[in-house]
């Protein structure tokens, strides 16, 4: 088994400071001009990691319930929101671990994007509603109906507006096949669909926005109605993932590994000298590949893990390489990849 990295992917301080609870959620960001990490778990606590040297930071008492989604955003990423199961999305100060301001109202999936000198984060509720706050001054900015409770979000800027990518399940009056999930795309501030929804195996129901030479992109679920003229959409490609160019929806790529299991995250990374890469966590394993190509990058494998499934991932650049953290049970795995050419 190959695992280039620099380091054992925990040490004794996560050991010590770990979630007592299935962790289910990571985010890179920052703290005090460094790269962190921050964990969300079913304990309700968030921790907050070193990227470099993967040591424990902080604890923040964040919620009466498990942390459902992290996320950071702001002028320099140092604004850490994180959602609760039962509702509420509150919003840290990770070098401090103090609340910033009033709590927002929602809980579920989180994202967060740019839109000139403005930083939003958007929460999906389970009213099938999307809403979008400045996370700077907590102004709630757009509300949208996206007619399903949604297991996954991404937000954007493309062409001067937010757009968000909502992955969720059928609805009662969807006939298709059980194993699948609708993703749709839609402008944030008009509150219309702005392509045609992609039906996806509920196993990859999993969404990122990224840019690609310079055009923003989306990853995603393979579109199981591709092959299938007949009407009936069947999800055999669950590992499968497309990039989408988002202003012209054109199918630029697809990841495609057979044997490689389901794909349970996936992540964005454009590197300081613009390089952009995609990370995916298939059962036990991570990859990396190449969001043009669809081929892989390094490696077979990243890291395998045999002690549980990868559920979330989170990647950030520091000294020239590459961080990785990986929500695996109750663990946070961090390590640094090389050689990724």
């Amino acid at each position: 088994m190959d695992r280039p990295v620099d380091e054992h992917p925990w040490n004794a301080a996560q050991a010590e400071h770990g979630h007592t609870g299935d962790v289910r959620a990571v985010a890179a960001g920052t703290s005090g001009g460094r790269p962190v990490f921050a964990s969300g778990g079913d304990d309700g606590t968030i921790r907050i990691w070193d990227a470099g040297t993967t040591d424990f930071v902080r604890v923040i008492e964040a919620h009466r319930e498990p942390v459902r989604a992290v996320v950071f955003a702001g002028p320099g990423d140092d604004i850490l929101v994180s959602a609760g199961e039962n509702g509420g999305v509150e919003r840290w100060d990770p070098a401090t671990g103090e609340r910033v301001g009033p709590p927002l109202r929602d809980a579920g999936p989180l994202a967060a994007a740019r839109l000139g000198d403005r930083w939003f984060v958007a929460a999906a509720g389970a009213d099938a509603r999307l809403r979008v706050w400045d996370v700077v001054t907590a102004e709630l900015h757009a509300e949208v109906g996206v007619r399903r409770e949604a297991t996954s979000i991404a937000l954007s800027e493309v062409d001067g507006r937010l757009v968000a990518l909502v992955i969720g399940g059928l609805r009662p009056d969807e006939k298709h096949w059980d194993d699948l999930a609708v993703g749709t795309l839609w402008d944030v501030a008009g509150g219309v669909e702005l392509r045609k929804p992609i039906l996806m195996p509920d196993e990859g129901d999993v969404g990122a926005f990224g840019v690609l030479g310079g055009r923003p992109v989306a990853v995603h679920g393979i579109d199981a109605a591709k092959n299938e003229p007949d009407g009936w959409c069947r999800p055999e490609e669950r590992a499968d993932l497309d990039v989408r160019d988002l202003a012209t929806g054109d199918l630029l790529a697809t990841f495609a590994q057979p044997g490689y299991g389901w794909n349970r995250a996936v992540a964005l990374l454009t590197t300081r000298s613009g390089r952009s890469l995609a990370f995916s966590a298939g059962d036990h394993k991570v990859m990396a590949w190449d969001p043009a190509t669809g081929g892989t990058v390094g490696p077979p494998h990243l890291w395998e893990f045999y002690t549980g499934e990868v559920s979330r991932l989170a990647v950030t650049e520091l000294d020239g390489q590459i961080a990785i953290a990986a929500c695996v049970d109750d663990q946070v795995c961090i390590w640094r990849a090389k050689d990724l050419n």
